[in-house]
């Protein structure tokens, strides 16, 4: 079983975090693959991680 790790723009995990914890849950439970949420505290961190990510969600202006 593979792992993928899952990146959010910190704008979107600001509020409520632990949505992206229980949709990374979710997502393990219908994959073949254990999906890890990598939290970001701010956009630096972010960009400094994003590209070792395997999915992403993030803003269209940002992801440009």
């Amino acid at each position: 079983m593979n792992r993928l790790n899952m990146m959010v723009c910190p704008h979107d995990t600001a509020k409520l975090p632990e949505r992206w914890f229980r949709f990374a849950q979710h997502l393990s439970h219908h994959l073949s693959n254990v999906v890890h949420f990598e939290p970001s505290l701010d956009f630096a961190e972010f960009d400094a991680k994003v590209g070792q990510a395997d999915l992403v969600y993030a803003n269209p202006q940002h992801a440009l």
